[in-house]
C-alpha cells in the first residue's frame, strides 16, 4: 500500500513545488518602459536581455524614444508606465500640473567622466561665455537640460540672456547643421558628441555642465504618482533590477557592450556614471536654475518629486 501511494505523493510534491513558480509568474507586473538613445539606459537593456526584469517579477515591454521631453505626456496617455527623462523636464512637467514622480536615477554627469560638451563649427572658437554672443547655438529643445545649462553659465558670469540666440535642432541633425554653418555651436551628448567630432563637423570647446557643477544628476526614470502608489512593489523591483544590471555591467563589461550595440548599433568607448540613487539636492539644483531663468511662476517642492 505504501508503494502504491508513492506515485501519488510524488505527484503531490511536484505540484506543491510548482505552485510557487506559477504564483510568481501570475504576480508579475506588466508594464511598458520607455528608454532613450544613450548609454545611460544600458542597465535596463542588460536587465531585459539577462532576465533580470523577470527575476524581479516584471513583465516589461521596452520601447525607444528620441526625446525625453515627450516622456511626461507619454506617461499621461497610458502608453507607458515608466519612462526616461531629465530633471529639468520632470520639474517643468510638475510645475505645469502633472502629478508625476521620479522612481530612480539613471546616470550622473560628472567632471571626471564628461559626456556632454559645446561643439563649434570650423572657424568658431568658444572659451568663455562672452564668445557665444552673436552666435547661433543649437540645442535639442528650449528649456532642456542643455539649454538651461548654457543659460546658467551666462548668468553665473553676470551676462544677460537676451544676448543668446538658440536654435532647436534634433540631435541626429546637429552634425550636418554644424557642417553647413547653419549654426555656430551645438550642445551635444554622448554618443553623438564623439561621432560629430570624429566626422570633422565640429570641435569640442567647453564642457559647460562640468563648469557649472562637477557632479549633477543627468538622467532619471519617472512614473505617474498614482501608478507608483498602486505598484510600490513593482517600483522596488524595478530599482533592484537596475542595480542588478549595473552589477552585471561591472562584472561582464564585454558582454554588456554587446548588449549596448544591439540597442544603439554601436558600443560607446566609455560607460556613463550609472547611479540609481536620487537626492533632494539633485532637484534643488535644477529648480534654482529654472527659477533664475523665469520658468517657475509656481514653487516646486524638490522632496515631493522623489518617490519613497
Amino acid at each position: 500500500m505504501r508503494q502504491g501511494r508513492l506515485p501519488a505523493l510524488l505527484a503531490l510534491l511536484a505540484a506543491l513545488l510548482a505552485a510557487p513558480a506559477a504564483a510568481l509568474a501570475q504576480s508579475a507586473t506588466k508594464l511598458t518602459i520607455v528608454w532613450g538613445y544613450a548609454g545611460d539606459y544600458l542597465p535596463l537593456w542588460v536587465a531585459k536581455e539577462k532576465g533580470l526584469l523577470e527575476k524581479h517579477h516584471l513583465d516589461a515591454t521596452l520601447n525607444g524614444l528620441g526625446n525625453g521631453a515627450q516622456s511626461p505626456s507619454i506617461l499621461e496617455s497610458g502608453s507607458a508606465q515608466v519612462a526616461f527623462t531629465t530633471p529639468a523636464n520632470i520639474i517643468l512637467a510638475v510645475e505645469g500640473g502633472l502629478d508625476q514622480i521620479v522612481v530612480a536615477g539613471a546616470a550622473r554627469l560628472t567632471q571626471a567622466n564628461p559626456r556632454t560638451g559645446l561643439v563649434t563649427r570650423a572657424g568658431v572658437t568658444v572659451a568663455k561665455p562672452e564668445d557665444l554672443i552673436g552666435k547661433r547655438i543649437g540645442v535639442p529643445g528650449l528649456n532642456s537640460t542643455l539649454d538651461l545649462s548654457i543659460k546658467k553659465w551666462f548668468l553665473d558670469h553676470q551676462l544677460t540672456l537676451d544676448k543668446l540666440t538658440f536654435v532647436e535642432v534634433p540631435f541626429p541633425q546637429m552634425g550636418d547643421v554644424l557642417k553647413g554653418a547653419q549654426i555656430d555651436a551645438a550642445m551635444l551628448v554622448e554618443p553623438l558628441l564623439s561621432r560629430v567630432i570624429a566626422s570633422g563637423a565640429g570641435t569640442k570647446s567647453v564642457d559647460i555642465l562640468s563648469a557649472n557643477s562637477p557632479d549633477q544628476l543627468g538622467s532619471i526614470w519617472i512614473a505617474k504618482r498614482d501608478w507608483a502608489n498602486a505598484n510600490k512593489g513593482a517600483v522596488a523591483e524595478f530599482r533592484a533590477a537596475l542595480a542588478d544590471g549595473i552589477a552585471f555591467i561591472r562584472e561582464h563589461s564585454d558582454e554588456a557592450k554587446q548588449i549596448e550595440a544591439k540597442y544603439l548599433n554601436f558600443a560607446e568607448p566609455a560607460l556613463p556614471s550609472f547611479a540609481t540613487e536620487i537626492k533632494t539636492a539633485d532637484f534643488i539644483y535644477w529648480i534654482d536654475i529654472a527659477k533664475r531663468v523665469g520658468l517657475l511662476p509656481q514653487p516646486v517642492d524638490a522632496a515631493k518629486l522623489i518617490f519613497d
